[in-house]
């Protein structure tokens, strides 16, 4: 009996440290999709249409190479840096909301 209780209460130390946990992702889930659409009026208009075709429109960068005429190898790097700066202003701007 001891045994079981001893479990049971294990389990609801356990599931506690699981309800914070989700908590706190579901918070920093909602911080980045609050911080993204100011983020990505950042970006220029050449990596904003890469970025919406990409991942919006579900383009290949093939057929982003085509449009925009230029090499998949330079579709691919600008979608890079794009992803790149959106993290690091989506950083800062939750640093920011933090202070």
């Amino acid at each position: 009996m001891a045994r079981e209780t001893r479990q049971a209460q294990l389990s609801i130390q356990a599931m506690g440290a699981l309800e914070l946990e989700m908590q706190q992702t579901a918070e920093f889930d909602h911080a980045i999709e609050t911080h993204l659409s100011s983020c990505l009026s950042k970006l220029s208009e050449k990596s904003l249409r890469l970025i919406k075709g990409y991942y919006h429109e579900g383009r290949s960068p093939e057929t982003l190479s085509e449009r925009e005429s230029q090499t998949v190898e330079a579709i691919y790097k600008t979608i890079q840096r794009a992803r790149r700066d959106l993290k690091t202003c989506i950083e800062r701007q939750i640093r920011k909301a933090q202070i």
